[in-house]
């Protein structure tokens, strides 16, 4: 009972954090899509409807298709061309309102990562894993975001995507690869919890065992 006592306590007393990184792993690393279709629709925040849809086309091309509320960061086309090349985010870099270079813009529609065909492949992808950047709006306010998606090789349009997440938070950056850490109360409360655990654990092997001090 006191234990139940103490850990409803320390549930009672950790706080809420102010942001969070919404994470969600896609399958088992290391499952290529190789010479095929696939199509890998991501839904960010959970609501049933798809924000982003990944598309590995016919061994020809790999590219990422928005829906209205959602921008990935881009290069448009040159005009009458339409559609974009999605820009490949490394590791740590942030993504938020201030883009990395001026070409850049959030960019709603068709946007192309790697496209090949018989003279070889062209496009910002390929050679490793990078992040798509994106923004969209849930319940009127901005949230950024991310998709890992690893493309080994540059002359061949095959890969996966590995994973997704946004912060919660609205209008505040998020970095690249950024997964959600515990907080520093709950890290107390996981040590306090270990540290009553082994002191019971330990009575309870003392008088299993009979042991006694003999006064002096």
């Amino acid at each position: 009972m006191k234990n139940w006592l103490i850990l409803s306590f320390l549930s009672a007393s950790l706080p809420l954090a102010n942001a969070v990184v919404i994470f969600n792993e896609i399958g088992e690393r290391g499952e290529l899509v190789l010479f095929g279709n696939r199509t890998i629709e991501i839904d960010f925040d959970g609501d049933g409807v798809n924000e982003i849809d990944v598309i590995f086309d016919n061994a020809s091309d790999v590219r990422a298709i928005t829906t209205t509320n959602v921008r990935m960061v881009a290069i448009p086309n040159t005009p009458p061309d339409v559609g974009s090349s999605v820009f490949n985010f490394l590791r740590e870099d942030e993504i938020g309102p201030i883009l990395p270079f001026d070409s850049l813009e959030y960019f709603s529609g068709r946007g192309g990562m790697l496209s090949c065909r018989t003279i070889g492949c062209i496009g910002l992808w390929g050679g490793g894993t990078h992040f798509l950047g994106v923004e969209f709006t849930r319940d009127e306010e901005i949230h950024y975001g991310y998709v890992e998606i690893d493309l080994p090789f540059s002359s061949i349009p095959a890969g996966q995507v590995l994973a997704y997440a946004y912060e919660d938070q609205p209008n505040v950056p998020i970095s690249a690869g950024a997964i959600p850490e515990p907080s520093g109360a709950l890290l107390f409360a996981m040590g306090a919890i270990a540290s009553i655990s082994k002191r019971r654990r330990a009575n309870r092997d003392r008088k299993s065992s009979g042991s006694r001090v003999e006064p002096s």
